[in-house]
């Protein structure tokens, strides 16, 4: 199979440079490959994150609120709640989730808190939930 000249590139790099015909490409080869699609898009709601879901995106990990935790769960995503060097979603979301089914929920950090073990900043938010 040749494949084309924007196949070993950066994603971004794709979007930007080609548009939404790039992230349909992008979409089209990761569904060929039978892979999961992890979607970025904060404070997508309504009709456009029940698009992004049908478009096969299974996860998101920029969620602020638990509103919009809650309404990406009952979807069927993955959520990621994070607790980052600079993005901290934990204490807006965390108190709310005691009432919800979090089976597809997850606390995510930064990939520069590794090692995590004996992380003070990761220990402490573990602990805090």
């Amino acid at each position: 199979m040749e494949r084309p000249r924007w196949w070993q590139t950066d994603p971004h790099e794709i979007a930007n440079v080609l548009g939404i015909e790039g992230i349909r490409a992008i979409l089209e080869a990761v569904k060929a490959l039978k892979m999961p699609i992890d979607g970025h898009a904060p404070l997508l709601s309504g009709n456009e994150l029940n698009a992004h879901v049908l478009s096969g995106v299974g996860s998101d990990h920029e969620c602020v609120s638990y509103e919009e935790v809650n309404e990406k769960l009952r979807l069927g995503m993955r959520v990621m709640v994070r607790e980052g060097s600079v993005a901290k979603n934990l204490k807006n979301i965390a108190p709310k989730l005691k009432s919800a089914d979090v089976r597809n929920c997850m606390l995510v950090t930064d990939g520069d808190r590794t090692p995590l073990e004996g992380d003070w900043r990761w220990n402490s938010s573990v602990q805090w939930t």
